[in-house]
């Protein structure tokens, strides 16, 4: 655990807090996959939107979590480790340019949009 990380429940492994108080890290796993993966469908029928940026990403993170974590689709203020991913907050950089990334994969189809 990383100092002064809010998300994750001490000395759980890097379990994620969650509304549902799940503390074994495949419940947690399970109940993230059937989440996403029921609101990944309901929104695949959209069309792609014009601009795929920061924004969106977070409203399809928040689409997708708000059901397990009070903090689904905003931007973290401190490091934290779930499991073995070490995730950045935005004061100490990101590790990954999601939406650049999904601007180049638009053309491969629908993407979820609200």
């Amino acid at each position: 655990m990383i100092q002064g990380d809010k998300y994750t429940y001490p000395n759980s492994g890097g379990v994620l807090r969650n509304k549902r108080g799940l503390t074994d890290a495949r419940l947690l796993d399970q109940a993230m996959n059937d989440l996403a993966s029921a609101v990944w469908a309901a929104m695949s029928t959209a069309p792609v939107p014009a601009i795929l940026d920061f924004s969106y990403l977070q409203r399809i993170h928040s689409l997708m979590f708000s059901r397990l974590f009070d903090w689904s689709g905003q931007v973290r203020d401190v490091d934290t480790v779930a499991g073995t991913t070490v995730i950045r907050s935005a004061s100490t950089g990101t590790s990954m340019t999601a939406a650049s990334q999904m601007n180049g994969s638009a053309a491969c189809g629908r993407w979820p949009h609200n």
